[in-house]
């Protein structure tokens, strides 16, 4: 099965994934059937300075409105493919997709993971947040996601893919974005791209995100 089939087998149940407060599903039905609108992701500098520190790359899906979900995928030594399924995946689901540039190193890449969180949230106006990696990239990920860059903002779950066995991070959510539904959803998602995937990956992913 194509990449592109694949990620649009995807689309009935993860259409309920994100469409957060403003209902998704049947109304979004079309989201992959229109090209995402593309934008630069402006991330801040060292010192907090924006237009002077590095930038990323967004990716809108039709109807995308605050509140909505967004996913942040980490840099890292992705398989073939896998990273522009997941990222076709996501935008089918209704989620903005931002996709961080390598950094120069691990601090950077940390500091990149926290400035997206709170560009999304304060900036864009996205709901739920999501944070996906592969290597160093998912460690960031978790780390980020165990040490959130503060009160107000912190990402909702934290997946580092591989190498090796997959680790799943759950964090603090609003009852209000109904995750216990939606968070089954998302492993699934994250199934669905994996050809490899093991067999108990999506119910490993639903029990690390529970939400707490």
């Amino acid at each position: 099965m194509s990449w592109l089939v694949r990620a649009r087998a995807l689309l009935p149940a993860a259409a309920l994934l994100v469409g957060m407060a403003h209902g998704g599903g049947a109304a979004r039905a079309d989201l992959f059937e229109r090209t995402p609108t593309v934008q630069v992701f402006w991330l801040p500098d060292e010192q907090g300075r924006y237009g002077f520190g590095p930038v990323a790359r967004m990716e809108l899906p039709v109807r995308w409105a605050i509140g909505d979900a967004a996913a942040v995928i980490a840099p890292g030594d992705w398989p073939d493919g896998l990273r522009e399924a997941l990222a076709e995946a996501l935008l089918a689901a209704g989620a903005a997709v931002v996709e961080l540039p390598r950094g120069n190193d691990r601090a950077a890449l940390r500091r990149d993971l926290r400035n997206a969180l709170v560009t999304l949230r304060e900036i864009e106006g996205a709901g739920l947040v999501v944070a996906i990696g592969m290597g160093e990239g998912g460690d960031a990920a978790l780390a980020v996601a165990a040490d959130p860059p503060g009160a107000v903002h912190a990402y909702a779950a934290a997946v580092r893919l591989g190498p090796g066995q997959p680790v799943f991070q759950g964090g603090p959510v609003d009852p209000a974005e109904g995750w216990a539904m939606r968070g089954p959803l998302f492993c699934a998602l994250l199934a669905g791209v994996q050809p490899a995937a093991a067999p108990g990956f999506a119910g490993d992913c639903s029990t690390g995100l529970a939400v707490r």
